[in-house]
């Protein structure tokens, strides 16, 4: 399994358009794919617009920065193989 981290900052708009690019490209690979989201704003509404699009979704009880929520994800996810994301990556061919 591949997991990706995406960290987000009062971004969710983007991460659920990278999260969904991301899970397109590993079903063309024919991988099983996990999907992490980090909010990092401490929003529960973020948070919340997340949850039907990522497999885990954390809302630390502070801002982490981009280091420490990357740290918080890698510590929830479960593949063998870990993607590091900005929200606003978008995965193609």
């Amino acid at each position: 399994m591949i997991s990706a981290v995406f960290v987000s900052y009062r971004s969710e708009a983007l991460a659920a358009r990278a999260i969904a690019t991301f899970r397109e490209e590993a079903r063309r690979a024919g991988r099983e794919a996990e999907a992490v989201a980090v909010v990092n704003s401490g929003d529960a509404v973020e948070r919340d617009a997340l949850v039907p699009h990522a497999d885990r979704v954390l809302l630390p009880s502070r801002n982490l920065g981009f280091a420490g929520g990357l740290n918080a994800g890698i510590a929830a996810a479960r593949g063998r193989t870990l993607l590091l994301a900005n929200p606003d990556l978008l995965f193609c061919e």
